[in-house]
């Protein structure tokens, strides 16, 4: 599948950010420059809410966003029926504004601000500039127009998946084509949003401290705000003399490497009667032996754990949470739990189970602490060609970055100052600074966080 990618945000209110904050991001690295407490984590917030959580979290704040989102051409897994669909740009503008006809109920705690409205505009089209869909809307009513034809269409809440998942996604699959026979683009973008909402649904913010690791290991832990979800699978097997196990639901695997689960699928599909209907594996020749690589641990066991079961009829649905992991120690001298680990270990298995359950963003603030550089180039290499927003005050990051041109400088780098009036600026570099910054690093005499301090732009 072609990864997305966003283009532009476009701040007009939020928060202290300056109005008509306009950011143009990168197609690899964007990072954050700047000091603590200039708004790098509330971007990389926004960016998470357009991304992964929608705007559940500031409903109660008026706000003003715009922002676009490309897709490459994209196609579907091999068993799917449908084909490959066109790239696409889908342009989004969302507002919390004051309604017009906003009355305070005398019912309801009164409150000194006006009751707020969420209001959103989404239009997809082609990379050509073809206009395919558009949907607006409040909570109370949504309007699509599409081919010519308008509909009403279910109405979304900001605290609602994201919009620009959603709205196109409202649009019914059928099979209209036009005069030269081919399918109605946006019947397939329809479909490809609810393939992408299956898909994508572990994309998350990972966060500076042990939060994702207590999300991945603990049956209790829930991250509260921000970072990663709690690791779940489910599976069904029939027990009747129809024995056999149902295949993996998209939706029912939260945050766990489709490696590991398709081999535990062949398990229990080989063996439906299996009991205890649970499972472990060696991390080796899945993308998580990078861990044992960089740890020089012998090996990592990836328990599944015991299962809930929930039995109707003859099927039975099998319910897991968070793996158990054992960590085999060199030269045969034991093992230890994945609690036992360091700080950094735990961080740095943490992010390879992320980077496992192939998330197309990532989304990180300050993704190095407790790293090694020699993790720290490994980590850059693995985010490979996704598109990634970090923050960071480790240099260390700033010079593993591989800086190919002037070009590739000015998308990567976004500078964020606090004005005198304590308004948080944000701002791509001009190209001069580019240019200039470019100029320094291609003499190699100097590291990049040292270039970037000299230039003033960290």
């Amino acid at each position: 599948m072609g990864s997305p990618r966003l283009r532009s945000l476009q701040i007009h209110k939020y928060r202290h950010v300056v109005p008509g904050t306009r950011l143009e991001f990168g197609e690899s690295f964007n990072v954050l420059l700047g000091r603590n407490g200039t708004g790098k984590t509330t971007l990389l917030e926004l960016i998470e809410m357009i991304w992964a959580k929608g705007f559940g979290q500031i409903a109660d704040e008026p706000f003003h966003l715009e922002y676009s989102v490309e897709f490459d051409d994209v196609t579907y897994p091999i068993a799917s029926r449908y084909p490959p669909v066109p790239g696409c740009l889908i342009h989004v503008e969302v507002e919390n504004a004051t309604a017009e006809d906003a009355r305070q109920d005398s019912r309801h705690f009164r409150s000194s601000s006006p009751p707020l409205e969420f209001r959103y505009h989404v239009t997809v089209a082609t990379l050509a500039g073809e206009v395919m869909v558009t949907v607006e809307g409040t909570p109370t009513e949504a309007l699509m127009r599409t081919e010519g034809r308008s509909a009403r269409v279910p109405v979304l809440a900001a605290s609602a998946w994201p919009v620009v998942w959603i709205a196109p996604a409202q649009y019914n699959y059928d099979n209209s084509t036009r005069e030269d026979g081919t399918t109605i683009l946006a019947a397939h973008w329809a479909d490809l949003c609810r393939f992408i909402l299956s898909y994508l649904d572990n994309t998350g913010r990972y966060d500076e401290s042990l939060s994702a690791f207590h999300a991945l290991t603990s049956t209790e832990y829930r991250l509260m705000g921000s970072g990663l979800h709690g690791a779940r699978w489910e599976i069904a097997r029939r027990l009747d003399q129809e024995t056999k196990a149902y295949h993996l639901d998209d939706n029912l695997c939260v945050y766990f490497p489709r490696q590991l689960l398709e081999r535990w699928y062949t398990v229990l599909a080989n063996d439906p009667r299996r009991e205890p209907p649970e499972f472990h594996d060696s991390i080796r020749d899945t993308d998580l032996a990078v861990f044992l690589e960089l740890t020089g641990y012998s090996d990592v066991i990836v328990r599944s754990g015991t299962p809930a079961r929930e039995r109707i009829t003859a099927v039975e649905r099998l319910k897991f949470g968070p793996p158990e992991f054992r960590i085999l120690l060199p030269n045969n001298r034991g093992e230890i739990p994945a609690q036992a680990l360091s700080y950094g270990e735990k961080r740095l298995l943490s992010f390879l189970w992320h980077l496992a359950c192939n998330p197309s963003v990532i989304i990180a603030d300050e993704l190095v602490n407790g790293f090694h550089h020699a993790w720290i180039e490994r980590c850059v290499e693995l985010i490979g060609t996704r598109q990634a927003f970090l923050a960071s005050q480790n240099p260390l990051l700033l010079d593993c970055l591989p800086l190919a041109s002037e070009e590739y400088v000015r998308g990567c780098f976004i500078t964020c100052r606090r004005n005198a009036d304590g308004q948080m600026s944000w701002t791509n570099l001009s190209a001069e600074e580019a240019a200039d910054f470019y100029r320094s690093y291609e003499r190699q005499t100097r590291y990049t966080h040292e270039i970037l301090r000299s230039k003033g732009l960290w």
